[in-house]
């Protein structure tokens, strides 16, 4: 979710019954028998049903199962209240959520959230609400933590938290800029900010450039006034042969672009990555060229 966070439910959509309770769905892939008598109990060599489930149970609870897969997969479980409400698996669904959060500055918003909570012991009691409370907080922080491992692991975290850190993560850190030559800065050049990803072969090249690209686009696409980001990317390449290779970075591709191959971008914000720009070029096209201007050569 590079375009900032949002609501858990965005991932209920065909999830089929990834976040409805294994209780509520077990033995729903068996047949049912032909008789089913509403009183009697189920033989347990059938495996369909729960401990204590007469027939009129299982059946009830696999008609729930089957209405709850369609609810979700419809879309219209669309916040946090309604999936109380449907007694989802809150704790799996908050859990695969803060996994794909798509930048640090997502994951540092998620911690601060974390942080901000105050759990009230309603009964003041022994302390087990509490310990209880600290159970389901203790699975979030891992969880927030393991992917901004893996955001710096995958090698595109560092540029976006350069960009998107608080002034006091940063401390310390001084990347000047790339300033042009004088006779450059007489033309109207300007400086800029040089960051570089030092990656060996075989490491995800691409797919860092992918998730880079995807960051900007989004962030820019969602704050037109955010001037930390950019719509328009440039890949520059050595070559022919790479800068074909490469066009899988253009997000108009669709589902045929590396965004989809390598599941970078969900598939509800393609749409959203689709209005920026990715241009793909050889470094060829910058290099000062000689022409003939009225019979005399001339750089240009």
């Amino acid at each position: 979710m590079a375009a900032g966070l949002e609501d858990p439910c965005v991932l209920l959509p065909d999830s089929g019954g990834d976040y409805l309770y294994d209780s509520l769905g077990y033995g729903t892939e068996q047949e049912l028998p032909e008789e089913t008598p509403p009183s009697e109990t189920p033989d347990p060599a059938l495996d369909i049903a729960l401990p204590g489930e007469r027939w009129c149970d299982v059946l009830h609870r696999r008609k729930r199962y089957e209405t709850q897969r369609v609810l979700l997969d419809s879309g219209e479980v669309t916040d946090i209240d309604d999936a109380i409400t449907e007694n989802l698996d809150l704790r799996t669904l908050i859990d695969d959520y803060l996994r794909s959060l798509g930048s640090i500055a997502e994951v540092q918003t998620a911690l601060d959230v974390l942080r901000s909570l105050t759990v009230c012991d309603p009964t003041v009691g022994s302390g087990a609400f509490l310990f209880a409370a600290l159970d389901v907080l203790d699975d979030m922080y891992t969880a927030v933590l393991e992917r901004a491992d893996e955001l710096e692991v995958k090698g595109h975290g560092t540029a976006p938290f350069l960009t998107e850190a608080r002034a006091d993560f940063l401390q310390g850190i001084d990347v000047p800029l790339d300033q042009p030559g004088e006779e450059a800065q007489a033309t109207g050049m300007r400086a800029f900010r040089r960051y570089a990803c030092k990656m060996a072969t075989g490491t995800g090249k691409t797919t860092v450039m992918g998730m880079l690209a995807a960051w900007s686009i989004l962030n820019k696409v969602t704050d037109r006034g955010d001037r930390r980001y950019s719509d328009v990317v440039l890949v520059v390449c050595p070559n022919v042969t790479i800068r074909n290779r490469l066009e899988e970075l253009k997000p108009q591709g669709g589902e045929a672009s590396l965004y989809r191959t390598r599941d970078l971008v969900p598939s509800h914000l393609m749409p959203q990555l689709a209005r920026g720009h990715v241009l793909v070029t050889n470094w060829h096209v910058f290099e000062p060229r000689t022409v003939q201007v009225a019979g005399q050569s001339a750089k240009v």
